[in-house]
């Protein structure tokens, strides 16, 4: 899923198994210090697929200052949920879809 935020646009794709998300990949047009990405997308992996999942664990790691600069952690909770509906949306239709699929 797409978020279009202040610090930047901000990206999401995501590989479920059942309810729980085995990768996430976070990309787009914003900052991060060195790190700081990959930190966040190894938090939300193995996380349940739910809205209070995902906004558990962004916030956690933002709580930690572990967050994108100028990326609020409700823009990055929207976007792997909707990148989640995607997915979703995706294998009912038997597409593929992932980490490494291009859409």
């Amino acid at each position: 899923g797409r978020v279009k935020t202040a610090g930047g646009l901000v990206e999401a794709r995501v590989s479920l198994r059942g309810s729980v998300m085995t990768t996430c990949c976070i990309t787009g047009d914003f900052f991060a210090a060195e790190g700081q990405l990959a930190r966040l997308e190894r938090r939300l992996r193995r996380v349940s697929a739910d809205s209070h999942a995902v906004h558990t664990a962004v916030g956690g790691l933002y709580a930690e200052g572990g967050g994108l600069e100028g990326v609020p952690a409700a823009a990055i909770a929207e976007a792997v949920l909707a990148a989640v509906e995607d997915a979703r949306r995706r294998d009912r239709e038997g597409q593929p879809h992932g980490c490494f699929i291009n859409p």
